[in-house]
């Protein structure tokens, strides 16, 4: 019996170690997006997302986009983010300091692929 629990334990861990969202890279926060995963930056007013899949970083397709909903002091904006590079990216209309919330919809070819709720510090 002490066996089998501690092989369920052992297994459980296991999954809980695989289920974690990946290592931050960019100084951003990383969460699951449907079946990506992204890292979202804030830095004034300069919002990136950084697309992860299969636990890689991958240059988004011409046909992704996400729509950034920041929650600053009280204030809501939105910032439509395109692909460029490595990454999608948008402007905020004023720069964000402090505690930081975001709501992220990530889209392919028009079509929802996920949504993610951040929680940033931005300095």
């Amino acid at each position: 019996m002490r066996k089998l629990s501690a092989l369920v334990a052992a297994g459980l861990f296991a999954f809980a170690v695989s289920a974690q969202a990946d290592e931050a890279k960019h100084g951003g926060q990383v969460k699951k997006i449907g079946s990506y995963e992204g890292e979202l930056v804030v830095k004034g007013s300069d919002v990136h997302l950084y697309v992860i899949k299969d636990h890689k970083p991958m240059n988004p397709a011409a046909s992704m986009s996400a729509n950034v909903r920041l929650f600053v002091n009280n204030a809501e904006s939105t910032v439509e983010l395109k692909p460029q590079g490595d990454k999608l990216v948008g402007k905020a209309a004023s720069p964000a300091t402090g505690n930081v919330r975001a709501m992220t919809t990530l889209a392919d070819g028009g079509k929802e692929v996920g949504k993610a709720q951040y929680s940033l510090n931005v300095k």
